[in-house]
């Protein structure tokens, strides 16, 4: 008698001990899978929703510019098929400003006017196509790029854009009628 109450004046015995932590243990090793598997569904879900708005950030601008413009150009990168280049009128100064859309292959990424400025990321490909007045796909030259004759002649450009937001590649075409020939 005297041992057991002793022994209950003592508190936890080296069994109950080790079995409170055990479970201590399992339970905080639930918690922590449970901690790294919403951040990583929080992470995938940022991926996307920063992909997902970078492109249309991208695709907006495009097409703005590009009914704003007063026509292609061969000034700086030039027109071909993984590059853009048009005069926009400047809000306040006189003098035009040109624009570029170039795909930069090796880093997959969409730049405008730099090749530090980009506009999108993780752009797998990037292609342009210019049609006349008739509905005729106007061909670049061998090299790629459009002639100055193409480029007069181009009444609508088309532009797609493929990134890879969410796993799986998305393609986004924007069609757009030049100014001059609206």
């Amino acid at each position: 008698m005297a041992l057991s109450r002793l022994r209950a004046l003592s508190g936890l015995g080296l069994v109950e001990l080790m079995v409170a932590l055990a479970i201590t243990a399992t339970l905080l090793a639930a918690g922590w899978c449970w901690l790294i598997d919403v951040q990583c569904c929080a992470l995938h879900g940022a991926t996307v929703a920063e992909a997902c708005t970078s492109g249309a950030f991208a695709r907006r601008l495009m097409v703005c510019e590009l009914r704003r413009s007063t026509g292609l150009t061969t000034a700086g990168v030039g027109c071909g098929r993984h590059a853009l280049t048009f005069v926009v009128p400047a809000k306040d100064v006189p003098q035009p400003e040109v624009v570029s859309y170039v795909w930069d292959e090796s880093r997959r990424v969409l730049w405008r006017k730099a090749p530090g400025s980009y506009l999108q990321e993780r752009v797998s490909g990037f292609s342009v196509q210019l049609w006349d007045q008739d509905g005729r796909l106007l061909d670049p030259e061998a090299d790629g790029v459009f002639a100055d004759s193409a480029l007069v002649a181009a009444a609508r450009v088309r532009l797609s854009v493929t990134a890879d937001g969410a796993g799986k590649p998305e393609v986004a075409t924007v069609d757009v009628a030049l100014r001059e020939c609206q």
